[in-house]
């Protein structure tokens, strides 16, 4: 543990030197890191294979992480503050000050993605960063911390990879000024006893998506919520855990469900066509096959696609949909499988807001219509921190991403403005 608060130390030591750049001079830094990625993306991509995300995925996550440094490095220039005339005599004004070394911990479904996510509007706004990737999936952010030294003053970036006992020390070390935590609620409740500044969490996630009459291209939107909720494995915070459809289209959805089943493309997650690879170790598995297990055993109605015989893994899960489930209130819980529930028909639109938001949970939902009323109410009246209307699972650069509830207080990817 000697070794954490040393670099703490040394973080805090370099955030006097950072934040009296220019902004010119960051904005230079973090383009350079953007450039230094994308010329690095096979290695990147490599490390990211390691905690099985296919290959496809792995690299758009690199192609979006450059992304991402590249957007934030044109909020450099704009920091400012606000003027008051206040009085006759008197003018107030305010400054924007970065606030200091920020702890960034970072989840195993998406990390060099999450690393970026938190580490690029921190850096652009002056601060300096100590980053715990989580214990499964560190390597893509010690690469990276790796590459990044021509372009970064030393002891700016900081990765210290680790188990929860790592995390501890950096929550509830003097000199973090500020936590950004990606993870689990209860791991959020206990850093909050332990750490009393300003934190940032954007936890899980038990996602809905509606699906109307009058949606044009029904296929495209089964295609869409079925990618959702079995992409990454089903690991994925905003993963679509439970579909709504509703009366007069129900039984043509489950026959497009049956037959997207068949057509998956389950294998070696390292070849561009594989489209569902394994989770990510054998406690995940084993907690996601007991749930289908279990719940298959109380009787629900079941299908699922066909694992191919010779895959390179034992961890991989096929593709699973419940449907007629009577409850909408199931499952109560995240997954972080490859799981979808479909409940009974809806008659009532406004009623199946209502079923939506009758959980504790309220990171992201999706809605099929072509109603621009239907619309409107679920945009206004979803209690969640993202609405997709015709889409799904698209998290754009320039959006912040976030949740509500039991998913999180605050959210990732938010303007410079809002960090400092």
């Amino acid at each position: 543990m000697k070794l954490v608060n040393e670099i703490i130390q040394q973080a805090k030591h370099a955030f006097h030197e950072w934040k009296i750049l220019s902004p010119i001079e960051r904005r230079d830094s973090l383009l350079a890191i953007s450039e230094i990625m994308l010329k690095n993306k096979a290695s990147l991509v490599d490390a990211e294979l390691s905690g099985g995300k296919t290959l496809s995925d792995s690299q758009t996550d690199v192609e979006m992480s450059a992304e991402i440094f590249r957007y934030f490095a044109g909020f450099c220039e704009r920091i400012h503050g606000r003027t008051y005339s206040t009085h006759s005599r008197f003018t107030s004004y305010t400054i924007r000050q970065p606030i200091g070394v920020v702890g960034l911990i970072t989840s195993y479904n998406y990390p060099l993605l999450l690393a970026s996510w938190k580490t690029a509007p921190a850096l652009a706004s002056g601060n300096t960063v100590v980053l715990k990737p989580a214990h499964q999936t560190p390597e893509s952010s010690l690469l990276l911390s790796k590459l990044l030294e021509p372009a970064l003053p030393p002891n700016v970036f900081n990765v210290i990879p680790g188990d929860a006992a790592v995390g501890s020390q950096i929550v509830s070390h003097p000199l973090i000024s500020k936590i950004s935590f990606t993870g689990s609620y209860s791991t959020a409740k206990l850093i909050s006893e332990k750490s009393l500044t300003r934190n940032v969490y954007e936890l899980g996630g038990n996602n809905a998506a509606i699906i109307c009459a009058d949606t044009k291209d029904l296929e495209e939107a089964v295609e869409t919520i079925l990618s959702a909720a079995f992409g990454n494995g089903g690991q994925n915070c905003c993963a679509c855990s439970k579909l709504f459809v509703e009366e007069e289209i129900y039984q043509q959805v489950l026959i497009l469900v049956r037959e997207r089943l068949r057509r998956f493309k389950i294998g070696d997650w390292r070849t561009m066509e594989t489209e569902i690879g394994p989770v990510i170790d054998k406690v995940q598995y084993e907690k996601v096959a007991n749930f289908i297990g279990e719940w298959h055993a109380r009787g629900l109605n079941r299908m699922q696609a066909e694992l191919p015989k010779g895959l390179p893994s034992d961890l991989y899960i096929p593709p699973t949909v419940f449907y007629d489930v009577e409850d909408a209130g199931f499952p109560a819980h995240e997954v972080f499988g490859p799981v979808l529930s479909i409940i009974k028909p809806f008659k009532s639109f406004r009623k199946v807001i209502d079923d939506v938001n009758n959980s504790g949970y309220g990171l992201v939902a999706g809605v099929f219509t072509s109603d621009i009323s239907r619309m409107e109410y679920a945009v206004k009246n979803l209690e969640v921190g993202m609405v997709w209307v015709n889409t799904y699972n698209d998290t754009p650069t320039y959006l912040p991403f976030g949740g509500v509830k039991q998913s999180g207080n605050s959210t990732n990817l938010i303007r410079v403005l809002e960090i400092i």
